[in-house]
């Protein structure tokens, strides 16, 4: 890999793996061969921008944290003010939360 973060990353989750006895394999599927992935992947569409509701996203952040930035999200559904975004938007502070580094920063990620 070109990035030593996520090389290191990477050879975490392995070991994380091996020791909880997980086997892992990656395939790569050319997009004409996964028609379905590749479309969603490329497609973006308002619809499916889900997020917690704003009530539960204020409990659990009282109880546990109040959180920096909020990864995994785009301008529709950010609940924290700086945001790292899947896709450019000029609303983001970054695009793609694997490619920055987490350290310092108390992350929220809401994936579905």
């Amino acid at each position: 890999m070109k990035s030593p973060s996520l090389n290191s990353l990477s050879k975490e989750m392995w070991n994380w793996c091996i020791n909880s006895n997980i086997w892992l394999s990656a395939q790569h599927i050319p997009g004409a061969k996964n028609v379905h992935a590749d479309f969603q992947s490329t497609n973006f569409s308002d619809n499916l921008e889900g997020s917690l509701h704003p009530s539960i996203f204020k409990s659990i952040t009282e109880a546990a944290y109040t959180p920096d930035v909020d990864l995994f999200a785009s301008r529709l559904n950010h609940k924290v003010h700086s945001s790292v975004s899947w896709h450019p938007d000029s609303g983001a502070i970054a695009t793609d939360a694997f490619a920055i580094s987490w350290s310092n920063k108390k992350c929220y990620a809401f994936l579905y």
